[in-house]
Parts: C-alpha cells; structure tokens; sequence
C-alpha cells in the first residue's frame, strides 16, 4: 500500500481551506446574501424606531413612562456593527452592479444613516448630546441644572466634535455632512440661497422704505421686522378657526380630497408640550400607526401641518424598513421633503375656495390677506434665509463669537439699521437634537407652492373638493417612501424638481409691485 507524504495533505488541506474562503468571499459579497442580511438588520431597525417612537411619544403625551436610553443604546450598537458597516462600505464602490434597483437604493439610504452615525454615534458625541437633552428638557429640576455659561460650553464642544469626526469622513464640515446625507447637498444648497437672497433682496428693501413712509421711522429694528414676521405668518394661515371647529374641519379637508378620514386611526392628544413646541407629530410603526400631540390653542393650519406628517407616513407602502423614512437617525429621510409634504396638506385650509366655503371670511378679506401674504412674503422668506444660515456658518468656526455671528448674519439678510444687540441662546435644543434642520422649511414653503400649482392645472381652480386630489398625492409623492431621491420624487409626481425660479417668479415678483 502506497504511503501519502504528510506535504501532500497539508497541500490538499490548503487548496480545500482556500476554495472555502474564495465561497465564502463570493457569497458575502453576492446580491442574495446582501439581501438577506440586510432584511435581517432592518427588522432590528425597524424594532429600534418603533421602540424609539414610542418613548418619544410618552415623554410629548405623558401617556406612560418614557424610555429613551434603551432605544438609544440599541440604534447605536445596530449602526456600530462592523459588518454592516463593511458590507454597506463594498457594495457602495460596486453599486452599479447590483442589478435589484430597490436593493442597490436600500445600500445608499444606509451609507446615508452610516455615515451619519460615525458622527452622531460616537462615544463623544452620543453622551454629550445626551446630556445636552437632558438638561434642556423640562424633566430636569432647575437645582441639577448647569449655569447658562457651563451649557454654552458643553454646546461649543458638541459642535467641534461633530465637526471632528465629520472631517474624518471626508467632509469639510458637520454641516455639509448632514447636506450631504440628506440628499439636499451642499453646493445645490448655497446655490439655492444665493437664489433667493439674488431674487427677494429687491422687493425687500422697497417693503422697508414703505414701513419707513407709513410708521414715519428712520431706523428698521429686528423687532419691526419680527413684527413684520408675525403679521406674514397669521394672514398665510387663513381665518382663525376656533377650537370647538378644528376637529370637524380636519376631517372635512381631507375628505373631500378623497382621504377616508377614519381609516386613518389617528391617535391625536392635547397637551401642555414643553415651551417652543406648539406640536408634534410621531410615526411609531410606519404606516400602521401614526399618532399627533398638540397644544390646545395650536392653529388649524398648524394641526393640519402634523397631519401631513401622518398621511406622508401612513400613505408608504414600501415594505423595507430602511426605506419607509423613520426620523429617528440623519440620512434615513430628506427633511426637507417630510416638511414639504406637511406644509402641503396644510396649505388646503388655507386656500381661497376652502376658506369661503368653511370660514365667515369674504371675498374682500380674503383678498386683504391675500395682498398682505403677497407684500410680507419677502419678509418671510430672508428671515428664515438668515435663521437658517446662522447655524450653517456657526459650523464653520464653532469658536467664532456668537453674538456677532448673529449680528452679521441678521444685518445681511434683514438689513438692519441698528444692532440687535442680543441673540437667541446659543445652546437650544434645535442645535442639539435637529441640527442643520431650519433651512427645511425653506425648502417645504416653495415644494408646497409647486405642489398645489401642479393640483390646480390637473383638477381645475376647486382642487380642494376633488376627490381624486388625495389618491394623486399618495401614489404621486408617498407611496414608495424613500426609494427615489426627494429631488426625483418631486420630479416624477409634478414633472420639475424643485421649481425655486417658478416660485420666485410667481410670488415674489408680485410683491415688488
């Protein structure tokens, strides 16, 4: 019997090992093996969000005890995990080769949240962020409560390491990451403000040597044009509505676009929300349930507002998690498009034919707002230009003094006379737990505009009594969730992405007259 040499085992052993390695490497790096980890994760994401949601929605509603850490801790160990970073990672540099379309989508929207996780999910940043949320709710006695000046500081330290670990991801700073990765972008984003700075700087400043004329002032104050603000904001939402109406109201807006109203199960709650929250809307489990909390004396518009949230949610059909647009982490939706959809369903209650139909106002008050939504528009437009670009370019040098950042930006957009002389604080908990997140509804304002421009050429002036207004918007603009970028949904549904030089042409023109 012929005796094998040992080197020619060990030879045998090695090619063996090695064609298990070159298996198993074709199969981690196969589209069925990619597919089935990721439907694998996405039910723990979706399990984490539902969790998460649910916790937020018993701190707003104080329905029940909140628990926030759990939900917390487990989104960050999900989105730390190696493998899932590493798969996401190779399939992105080979993503034209995935032939599934809704699997190499799934791949992007979690590079998205990813990479936004190697900032947000650091150990830095995850605790000082939760701290900062901490002792900026209300839930915190005033006794435990950090000096304005010991929070001032935390806030400066959260910023510079969010732009740290933004830097480490390639980015230039945190604030073009989260333009980045929500699909906004950076340069179409400035390219978007200089848009409109270009477009209303003219009607503005005619609208302030008026106010000089009829108030015989010689000075525009920041408050004069808050007040300007104000005045803009109350006449875009229509009549008051009491609340004994609103309820009523509600329903009837979305039905007679063809919304079953009761199908929708909402959950809706009034309650004393924490100061600088009017409401506040929350997917718990997209699309099953969707629930909304308010103040009592919140505005129709303003529910309505929430509402559109919750058709926005409840109208997605997809069936992967990662793309149903759970808020909970940067990079999993487009603001900008959630806020547009909300602002959107608002805007119906605010319409010409809806408010003579269901209002006591009359043709002449409704032009009289009309004519002063079209005069202040500008006003409206630069102050939230300046609100947005405050945060953007504190990015850019954290440490730079915060008071005259405000200043600056203030008296660039506003076109102050006198200083303003104080800011907002420069530690809220928008800059903790929103960041980046005001020029949305900038954005929402002109996607709204488009929207309901493209509803009145298809169904005619009444629009608002269509009843096939409601099934265009959920197949049009919701049903596939985050499938297609914002700019392209918004394309796909009205024929143009967002129309910024239709809108400016159309309104604020107007107002220069």
């Amino acid at each position: 019997m012929k005796t094998v040499d040992w080197r020619t085992w060990l030879a045998v052993a090695v090619i063996g090992l090695l064609r298990c390695s070159h298996y198993v490497a074709q199969e981690t790096y196969s589209e069925q093996y990619l597919r089935r980890y990721l439907d694998a994760k996405e039910v723990v994401f979706e399990d984490i969000c539902v969790q998460m949601g649910t916790a937020y929605w018993n701190a707003y509603s104080q329905e029940a005890p909140s628990d926030l850490e759990t939900p917390k801790q487990r989104c960050r160990e999900l989105l730390s995990n190696d493998t899932l970073n590493m798969l996401v990672s190779k399939w992105c540099e080979r993503s034209t080769m995935i032939r599934d379309s809704v699997l190499m989508r799934r791949v992007r929207v979690w590079r998205n949240i990813l990479t936004a996780a190697r900032v947000e999910m650091d150990d830095e940043v995850f605790d000082l962020r939760n701290q900062l949320e901490l002792w900026l709710t209300e839930t915190s006695g005033a006794s435990e409560r950090p000096s304005q000046e010991e929070l001032d500081k935390m806030m400066l330290q959260l910023m510079k390491l969010r732009n740290t670990k933004a830097q480490e991801c390639g980015f230039g700073n945190f604030s073009e990451m989260v333009l980045e990765v929500t699909e906004i972008g950076a340069d179409w984003f400035h390219s978007f403000v200089e848009t409109i700075d270009s477009a209303t700087a003219g009607p503005y400043k005619q609208l302030l040597r008026t106010i000089r004329q009829e108030k015989n002032k010689e000075e525009i104050e920041y408050k004069d044009i808050r007040q300007l603000f104000g005045v803009y904001y109350v006449n875009s939402q229509g009549a008051q509505i009491p609340e004994e109406k609103m309820s009523v109201l509600m329903e009837k807006a979305i039905e007679n676009i063809g919304i079953d109203f009761d199908a929708l199960n909402l959950h809706l709650v009034e309650q004393n929300l924490p100061g600088g929250v009017g409401g506040q809307s929350v997917a718990i489990r997209i699309p099953t349930n969707f629930r909304i909390v308010v103040r009592d004396e919140l505005s129709l518009y303003d529910r309505m507002h929430e509402l559109g949230h919750g058709l926005h949610c409840t109208f997605t059909i997809t069936k992967y998690p990662v793309l149903k647009g759970y808020e909970w982490c940067i990079g999993n939706d487009c603001g900008a498009y959630s806020e547009g959809i909300a602002e959107t369903i608002a805007k119906f209650v605010c319409n010409g034919a809806w408010q003579r139909e269901y209002t006591d106002l009359s043709g002449e008050d409704l032009a009289t707002q009309e004519d002063i939504v079209t005069a202040y528009l500008p006003v409206y437009l630069r102050f939230l230009l300046a609100r947005s670009m405050i945060e953007i370019e504190l990015y850019k040098d954290p440490e730079q003094n915060y008071l005259e950042l405000w200043e600056r930006v203030h008296k660039k957009y506003l076109f102050l006379d006198k200083p303003i002389g104080r800011s907002e604080p420069f530690t809220n908990i928008i800059y903790v737990s929103y960041p980046i997140y005001v020029q949305n509804y900038l954005i929402a304002e002109i996607m709204s505009w488009q929207i309901h421009r493209v509803l009145q050429d298809r169904y005619g002036a009444n629009y608002v009594f269509d009843k096939k207004v409601g099934e265009y918007l959920k197949d049009g603009f919701c049903a596939e969730g985050e499938f297609y970028p914002w700019k392209t949904r918004l394309k796909r549904a009205t024929g143009k992405e967002l129309d910024v030089d239709g809108y400016l042409s159309s309104m604020v023109s107007r107002s220069g007259r």
